[in-house]
């Protein structure tokens, strides 16, 4: 017989279950504080938003301040309708997409039907070329005055690609035809073309604000999520009955770098969204706002929940091996001191609890608790005897589990390993001071636990 045996110990579904329940009530008592910040946060994005909104349409009616009678009031109405949507920005622009784009076509029906009733000034006028082709060529100049207004003030090559090019194009034929003929002649197609830069320019304005108030949220919702993870790093810790702890959970270092990985997920995304020239469109930033914000959240209770179980099972670890050596001590056995005291591998908490016990006799047992994934263990009891005895090492496996399974532990049956103890177990200092790997969020995988049990 080789004289190493191993046991797996796994905790109960009850305890876990009641773990989940106190994690999620700390959550729930912070909820009004973290639901308030958030508002602050999200109506702090709308308004530089609708700082930066209200500054460009100051430049861009200074712009238009030189616009003729035929279209000045048209455009006035237009600049009206802008700036009481700018200032009424609020955290509900979260609604549907489609809603602007309907409104947009409606409003387009409505511009040409104001645009005609301002037009019956000049109706009468198309049989007095003199006065025709005066107005002519004033709406001439304020479709170039609104065409320069859209190219230097507006990002209409996100909004509307190509269509400012396209409407060049009918500029410089209207400009031909002033030149080449009557101008009276040219007055209605210059009013279409008027009307179609004026509507291009407020789809843009709009379409733009809708963008700039959803980047905003989608900023607002992402460095939320970040200041929640943030806040909840460190997390009191409870014990079975719910009662805080003198300690604090860090769960990053419990997660091994984990929420670390997370942060740094949110703040490349955060810098994608928040780029004045993002790719992202209205749709994908409602996604980020409804859906990628809130998963982090969910994702940060998880990592709560994992980092809590791993600490839990640390402390257990060290449960179990003190509960072993309280049985081997009956038998005469006595737990090192010094530097063969009890210790983790590498004096790191997430990793195995080793712990020597010494006979008179010369021989010694050495009980190493390593983790098993997140919560669970696998004990191993190497024996260095200098009259090896399977009868007492067998003795020895049923009586560590008889009292591992008093203690309420769901004990697996002891399995023994192919090869001989690994002499380097017996130096506790060597395992007290040795670089050994960090356990992470892989914990429990083959390799991890073959690492475990071949001391490597």
């Amino acid at each position: 017989m080789s004289g190493a045996k191993q046991i797996t110990v796994n905790e109960s579904d009850w305890q876990r279950a009641q773990r989940a329940r106190q994690q999620l009530a700390q959550v729930q008592a912070n909820l009004p504080t973290v639901l308030a910040d958030e508002r602050r946060q999200m109506q702090a994005e709308l308004d530089r938003v609708r700082a930066a909104v209200t500054s460009r349409q100051d430049r861009v009616e200074g712009k238009l301040q030189k616009l003729s009678k035929y279209t000045r009031d048209l455009e006035r109405r237009t600049d009206e309708k802008l700036r009481a949507e700018a200032d009424s920005l609020r955290e509900e622009t979260r609604a549907a997409v489609g809603g602007l784009r309907d409104e947009l076509a409606k409003e387009r029906e409505e511009r040409r039907r104001e645009f005609k009733a301002l037009d019956e000034r000049v109706a009468g006028l198309r049989d007095e070329s003199d006065r025709a082709g005066e107005a002519a060529r004033a709406t001439f100049e304020d479709a170039v005055t609104v065409h320069a207004v859209i190219r230097d003030e507006l990002p209409h090559e996100r909004f509307a690609p190509g269509r400012l090019d396209r409407l060049q194009v009918r500029l410089d034929i209207a400009r031909a035809n002033l030149e080449s003929q009557a101008p009276a002649f040219a007055l209605t197609q210059i009013q279409d073309l008027y009307l179609d830069l004026s509507e291009l320019r407020a789809e843009v304005a709009r379409l733009d604000q809708e963008w700039r108030a959803a980047q905003a949220l989608a900023v607002a919702a992402l460095k939320n999520a970040d200041r929640h993870i943030a806040a909840n790093a460190t997390r009191p810790v409870v014990d079975a009955e719910g009662r805080e702890l003198p300690a604090r959970l860090d769960v990053d270092y419990w997660t091994g770098g984990d929420l670390a990985e997370l942060r740094a997920e949110i703040e490349r995304l955060t810098g994608e969204v928040s780029a004045p020239d993002s790719p992202y469109s209205v749709e994908r930033l409602r996604e980020v706002i409804e859906t990628t914000a809130p998963q982090y959240g969910e994702r940060l209770d998880e990592l709560v929940e994992r980092a809590s179980g791993r600490l839990l099972a640390s402390q257990r670890r060290v449960n179990v091996a003190h509960r072993i050596a309280e049985r081997l001590t009956a038998n005469g056995y006595a737990v090192g001191r010094g530097d063969d005291g009890p210790t983790y591998a590498g004096e790191d908490f997430r990793d195995s609890f080793v712990a020597k016990l010494q006979h008179p006799d010369a021989s010694e047992v050495v009980v190493e608790v390593a983790p098993d994934g997140d919560e669970d263990m696998t004990v191993r009891i190497l024996s260095y005897e200098t009259a090896p005895s399977e009868y007492e090492r067998r003795e020895r496996i049923r009586a560590v589990n008889e009292a591992l399974r008093a203690d309420g532990l769901r004990v697996g049956e002891a399995v023994e390993e192919e090869q001989a103890p690994d002499p380097a177990y017996r130096d506790l200092k060597a395992i007290r001071q040795r670089d050994v790997q960090r356990q992470d969020a892989r914990q429990g995988t083959q390799q991890g636990t073959q690492r475990r049990r071949h001391g490597s």
